[in-house]
């Protein structure tokens, strides 16, 4: 690794990430063979978007400037940090499409789980919550499975609001560890697959798309593994 990488690492590395950027769209390239030896690795760089701007940074149009550095550089999407309003998330996308951002831009959903939750991430994060919102939660902040019935409500509304608006193909959803909300906000966008056909009982791995939950059909390449693959259906009824 030659010594020239370390320096413009250690130069340009606090400053809006976007030489990391660089660097990952290299490797990507086999500009760094060096790098990556005899191994073949598969980047897809993904940056963060701050539809109310980075806490640190002077101000929002500064922001989206640096965030359009990063896309420059090679970041091939972007997923947002929370918000807790679709027109706050609809604004941005416009705002990034008008500088010329054309990445795709997935939307970042932080159901409400808990009220102390909730106030230790905007501390961290140095957003404010909505009035509206502290209205509805501040009479139940001791009630975790009244917050998180609300969370849902909230989150549901508020996606089905994203997704209606045709700006965007998916949802990225900060669980914290806690994916019982998710579940419930995806069952009730019906993007939930619960079937457990398509989980358990296939000898392949289920897969991640909503569309695809349901498939239990795949193609067999005879040709070219005929004895793995007789071996592995051959408990199966075709």
């Amino acid at each position: 690794m030659p010594a020239s990488f370390f320096a413009h690492f250690h130069e340009y590395g606090k400053h809006h990430a976007r030489f990391f950027v660089i660097i990952i769209a290299q490797i990507q390239e086999e500009s760094y063979k060096f790098f990556l030896r005899s191994l073949r690795v598969q980047f897809v760089p993904v940056i963060p978007g701050y539809p109310h701007g980075h806490p640190d940074c002077a101000n929002y149009d500064e922001d989206i400037q640096h965030l359009k550095e990063k896309v420059d550089a090679g970041a091939d999407f972007i997923i947002t940090q929370l918000f807790f309003e679709a027109s706050t998330f609809i604004k941005f996308y416009h705002d990034c499409r008008r500088i010329g951002i054309t990445v795709p831009i997935m939307p970042g959903i932080l159901p409400i789980q808990g009220y102390r939750s909730l106030h230790n991430l905007t501390k961290l994060s140095k957003l404010e919550v909505p009035r509206n919102i502290m209205d509805a939660i501040l009479p139940i902040k001791d009630d975790d499975a009244a917050i998180q019935k609300f969370g849902i409500s909230f989150a549901v509304n508020m996606c089905k609001e994203l997704l209606n608006s045709g700006l965007v193909n998916g949802l990225h959803f900060y669980t914290l560890n806690r994916e019982v909300a998710t579940i419930s906000i995806l069952t009730e966008l019906g993007m939930w697959c619960d079937d457990p056909l398509s989980l358990k009982t296939l000898p392949w791995k289920a897969p991640a798309s909503h569309k695809r939950c349901t498939e239990d059909v795949r193609p067999i390449f005879w040709a070219q593994r005929p004895k793995s693959y007789i071996h592995r259906y051959c408990i199966y009824r075709l």
